[in-house]
């Protein structure tokens, strides 16, 4: 009897630390990875939105930055650091159940630009989510292979913002950096979306 409850007790403390929701993982996470707000902090921001989810909870860092919390649910969190980082979080499942979390870090200088990496509940990185391979040019049926050819040449520098859809889907687009206003508007017919999504170890293009 006594080895079944402890089993059973074991086994609840265990999903309860898979099923930890990304508020939660927010609060406990390294201050090497978000060194903006200390843990109470990132605790007292949380709890704010909490309160009031109607509302973005904003707090003041001891970097000087205002870090705001504009989105806060069981598998999504959306956070911005002034008008120069915004981070935003997801739980995912795996294919065996246990929970991991992405983690998007999307700098504004000089053009909006995404890294992913996927963690597990103790805050292990486990994966990088790589963007190399997702094309974000597309030809229109309209545009001869020589004009989309020159469209291509105005792109000197490849720079990729991603952002959650829903936890399972990630919305990939490319933004060109050191082009003239002009320039970007032509490039505006060759720019494209894409969507990447969840299979329990990673995301795929969909």
């Amino acid at each position: 009897m006594y080895r079944f409850l402890f089993t059973f007790v074991m086994a609840v403390a265990t999903y309860a630390a898979q099923a930890q929701s990304v508020g939660d993982m927010f609060v406990n996470i390294p201050d090497s990875i978000f060194p903006y707000l200390d843990k109470n902090q990132r605790a007292e921001l949380r709890n704010l939105k909490r309160l009031d989810d109607s509302t973005a909870a904003v707090l003041h860092s001891h970097f000087e930055r205002d870090v705001t919390l504009n989105r806060c649910e069981t598998e999504l969190m959306e956070l911005k650091i002034d008008s120069t980082l915004t981070i935003e979080m997801a739980r995912v499942a795996t294919v065996n159940g246990d929970s991991l979390y992405c983690l998007l870090r999307t700098v504004a200088v000089p053009e909006r630009e995404t890294v992913a990496y996927i963690y597990n509940n103790v805050w292990e990185k486990v994966a990088d989510v790589v963007f190399d391979d997702v094309t974000l040019l597309q030809r229109p049926d309209t545009m001869s292979q020589e004009n989309f050819a020159e469209l291509e040449k105005l792109i000197e520098f490849r720079m990729v913002e991603a952002h959650f859809s829903d936890a399972e889907t990630l919305v990939l687009q490319q933004n060109v950096p050191m082009t003239s206003k002009e320039d970007k508007t032509r490039l505006q017919a060759i720019l494209t979306q894409r969507k990447l999504k969840w299979d329990g170890k990673t995301y795929k293009i969909n």
